[in-house]
């Protein structure tokens, strides 16, 4: 089918895309800490600004350092938003927002002077100085406040230099305070390994640490506390659709055995109305994607753990090669039966017992039988 490009329909198709380059550089503008925001005051409707941007770099930097002198010390002086717009000037002949044509901040376009192919290495120093300065005054100024904006502008200090310790260090303390925790380490680590000899880096790293493996530990004990381990995870006889599955297989989706049918099970204690009713008493809050994520991943873990006892109980090692091949074997079978429409008779015997024995045991014997032929086939035949 041919599809005819009218003058209206290329027009239409015009605008799209320039809404679409809009809002990319809205958000853009959005993600950018307000230090840098503010570099939109000296755009191209700024006559200085525009000539000292004509300069040779080392001109551009000689300008700036001025200004990072004097953000230097006004931080001595504990004037943090005096050093922050001074920041600003010094970063605004290098990357800065500009307008376009008119006064208006939605069509707002960014430089960045570290995408520029030409960019000499005075200029990205001095880009990675400023970078570097303003997250460590962001960070004396309210770190908990400014975390998102010591993550930015760590960042674009590591793209000059990947191996800046103290850009991993600060970034790590602002993960931290945005109790990104597993980042943070991984963050603090890679400080520690280019500065060993900072001690400050170490202990934040062994701090950091601590709190998440506090964290990990409280976690598994307060969740604990909702899962029985010596009664079934969820009652047969309340199983009925209660409402709307709080996650989808997708996003449960992993490398255990049997996945969907784990996802599955994990779907009916999400949909337990009295285990969300106690939850909410213990204090949780059962709408917030952290508990969800934390939830699923318990489940999950209860979930295998009583399939390795059952395999155990039958005889089954799940690590065993072979049997998983079996259970390969198996999927494909019914992948196969379900393609064709036909029901061989693995898949009729499970329909017919399902209601009577619970599938994760089903799948378990289907696998010891299917260990026990394929060991036959794979053996070799006595002399």
């Amino acid at each position: 089918m041919t599809v005819e490009h009218t003058p209206a329909t290329l027009f239409a198709r015009a605008v799209d895309v320039k809404r679409a380059m809009l809002a990319d550089a809205r958000r853009e503008y959005e993600e950018a800490p307000s230090f840098v925001q503010c570099t939109v005051i000296h755009d191209e409707f700024d006559a200085r600004y525009r000539a000292v941007r004509a300069l040779s770099t080392h001109e551009r930097a000689e300008f700036s350092r001025k200004y990072i002198a004097q953000a230097n010390e006004a931080v001595v002086d504990e004037l943090y938003d005096d050093a922050m717009e001074h920041y600003t000037d010094a970063l605004a002949v290098f990357c800065y927002f500009a307008r376009g044509e008119g006064a208006s901040t939605s069509t707002l376009a960014y430089t960045d002077y570290l995408e520029d192919d030409d960019g000499d290495d005075e200029g990205r120093e001095i880009v990675k100085t400023i970078m570097l300065n303003a997250s460590a005054c962001l960070m004396n100024k309210d770190l908990k406040t400014h975390a998102k904006d010591v993550v930015w502008a760590c960042g674009h200090a590591l793209r000059v230099d990947e191996r800046s310790a103290k850009a991993y260090y600060r970034r790590g303390k602002a993960l931290a305070a945005l109790e990104e925790h597993e980042q943070a380490m991984k963050d603090l680590k890679r400080a520690v390994e280019f500065a060993p000899d900072d001690a400050q880096y170490a202990r934040t790293l062994a701090q950091c640490t601590r709190v998440h493996v506090h964290r990990e530990q409280q976690a598994r004990r307060v969740f604990g506390k909702m899962f029985n381990a010596g009664a079934p995870l969820y009652d047969d006889a309340n199983n009925d659709e209660k409402a709307s599955p709080l996650t989808s297989e997708r996003s449960m989706s992993g490398s255990l055995p049997y996945d969907s049918e784990v996802s599955n099970e994990v779907e009916r204690v999400l949909r337990d109305e009295d285990l969300m009713e106690k939850a909410r008493a213990m204090g949780f809050d059962v709408d917030e994607d952290a508990f969800r994520e934390e939830l699923v991943a318990r489940v999950r873990e209860q979930i295998l753990r009583d399939k390795l006892e059952r395999a155990k109980d039958l005889g089954i090692d799940l690590n065993d090669e072979r049997v998983k091949q079996a259970m390969e074997f198996f999927e494909r079978q019914k992948a196969k039966a379900n393609v064709h429409g036909r029901r061989d008779a693995l898949n009729s015997l499970a329909s017919t017992w399902t209601s009577y024995v619970s599938p994760a045991l089903l799948a378990l014997i289907f696998c010891r039988v299917a260990y026990v032929i394929i060991t036959l086939i794979t053996s070799p035949l006595p002399p």
